[in-house]
């Protein structure tokens, strides 16, 4: 549980977090910034969208908050598989960044009807307008070829969530 302000909390949900791995040679910079900023996103998305499945308004948004509950977490997985292979280990989360998630949902939390809505298709497309970003300066950029190939084999996923959201911000501004 993470506390925010006033005695509120939030829930954590099973979001499977770094393991250890072993020492020794360490991922340049383009993948370490990959690296956290991927496992950064996996909690925003699953505590957003759980809140989502129960709050929102429509169907669609429904189904869309279903699939950013499961898919980040297949994602994170996978991410994981490779970074035990590796030598190096990635830095930890930054509690910076927790207390940034943490402050989004519980602002979400007390949202109610059509604000809710707009809000969280909001913080869902600057989401994944970053993270089809970061996943395209990964396959720039990267160093390390599993992470690059994991980056290349992801793209197209994470641009299909973006297309998914954008379409949604569209259908709720018409």
């Amino acid at each position: 549980v993470i506390l925010c302000g006033a005695g509120a909390a939030i829930a954590q949900p099973s979001v499977p977090s770094m393991p250890a791995v072993k020492s020794g040679a360490v991922l340049g910079f383009a993948d370490t910034y990959f690296v956290n900023q991927t496992s950064q996103g996996t909690p925003f998305q699953v505590r957003s969208g759980q809140l989502a499945e129960s709050k929102c308004t429509t169907a669609a948004i429904k189904a869309y908050a279903k699939l950013m509950v499961r898919s980040p977490i297949a994602v994170n997985n996978e991410l994981l598989a490779i970074l035990k292979t590796k030598a190096a280990a990635p830095p930890p989360t930054l509690l910076v960044a927790a207390y940034a998630t943490a402050t989004m949902v519980l602002t979400l939390q007390h949202e109610r009807g059509k604000r809710f809505d707009a809000d969280y298709l909001r913080g869902q497309l600057d989401h994944q307008k970053a993270n089809v970003a970061l996943y395209k300066y990964e396959i720039e950029n990267g160093a390390d070829p599993d992470l690059t190939a994991f980056a290349r084999h992801f793209l197209p996923r994470v641009q299909d969530h973006l297309a998914r959201v954008s379409k949604l911000v569209g259908a709720k501004t018409s």
